[in-house]
């Protein structure tokens, strides 16, 4: 498959440069010892890989609703990964684990856990976590029967029958064609045009709905 090939190619290529990285990285920290530094990063490579495998079980725990085997699996995986929660990959993989013990009924200690990860190092950690606080701390939504529609259980059972009674709603008589009624309703007054200066608040509001959407929008890419 060209797609599947393309994907695989290109994690390839994001994998020789995550290798080049860390081969700099520990050549600076050995002093341009490359056989120590190669070990260094074999090592670093396999504690990613680990920490993947692990966040991987999380994921089809949390998907199955076994919110305890997730939580589990999220701590092993920030605590496999080179720095643990403070590198890029501890810090997602500890936002995933707030996660978890939300859905385990733990939201003082998920909340916890997103407050330490808005400190992270990492912006896009930072601000997922942000958003993810902002969700788990806004107040419950009470509902009542007011939110709700009602449906009339007996005409739905006429209509699944194949009943055509309450199939269409009841529409109001019109008045014979030429009386006196029907030429009241052909006269009515037509709906008076906006002035000039009603006009231009129209427009200018809707240029200001425009700017302010894109805006928006353009908040989500930064």
């Amino acid at each position: 498959d060209t797609e599947v090939a393309g994907r695989d190619g290109f994690k390839k290529k994001e994998d020789r440069k995550v290798e080049r990285a860390l081969m700099d990285k520990y050549m600076k920290n050995t002093n341009g010892n490359a056989t120590l530094a190669t070990e260094l990063v074999v090592q670093h490579i396999r504690k990613l890989q680990e920490g993947q495998r692990c966040f991987d079980t999380g994921t089809r725990a949390m998907r199955a609703g076994q919110y305890k085997a997730a939580v589990s699996a999220f701590v092993a995986a920030v605590a496999a990964v080179p720095e643990g929660r403070a590198s890029r990959e501890g810090g997602f993989y500890s936002i995933w684990l707030a996660q978890a013990l939300d859905a385990k009924g733990e939201k003082y200690e998920a909340i916890k856990m997103l407050k330490a990860a808005m400190g992270h190092s990492d912006r896009d950690v930072r601000r997922v976590a942000e958003g993810l606080e902002f969700i788990m701390m806004a107040p419950k939504l009470e509902l009542d029967e007011n939110n709700f529609a009602w449906f009339e259980l007996e005409k739905l059972q006429n209509i699944a029958e194949g009943g055509k009674g309450a199939m269409y709603a009841e529409m109001e008589k019109m008045p014979e064609k030429y009386s006196l009624e029907w030429y009241m309703l052909q006269k009515t007054p037509k709906k008076q045009l906006p002035s000039d200066a009603e006009e231009a608040k129209l427009v200018l509001g809707a240029s200001v709905g425009v700017v302010v959407g894109m805006w928006a929008y353009a908040q989500l890419f930064h």
